[in-house]
């Protein structure tokens, strides 16, 4: 599982993109405290350097997941081809929505 964003998302929305991903991360991944304990990795949707790996939704295959963080139009958690978006209006936006969606793993919504 792929978790990714653009590389400027971070300062485009006073850090709240990293605090999003943390929301839902922590019930997906491998830590002790994981409830689903799929193995993830940051990733970002341009290169920024050669150690972070590139990762779209048009990367999606039967062994490869993605998650993508982006800025829009409003705070919604949808999916297109398989890839699920997580999309703020602003930062606050984003986390509400990273919400919904740890919320929804959760089995709460």
């Amino acid at each position: 599982l792929y978790i990714t964003k653009a590389p400027d998302l971070n300062n485009q929305t006073e850090h709240k993109a990293s605090v999003a991903v943390i929301e839902f991360a922590r019930i997906l991944g491998t830590n002790s405290y994981g409830i689903y304990q799929i193995s993830s990795q940051s990733a970002v949707t341009r290169e920024i350097d050669k150690v972070t790996p590139v990762v779209t939704c048009a990367n999606i295959t039967e062994s490869i997941a993605v998650i993508l963080l982006q800025k829009g139009s409003e705070n919604k958690v949808h999916s297109k081809e398989k890839c699920i978006i997580i999309e703020g209006k602003d930062g606050s936006g984003l986390l509400m929505a990273a919400d919904r969606f740890a919320y929804h793993l959760l089995g709460l919504m």
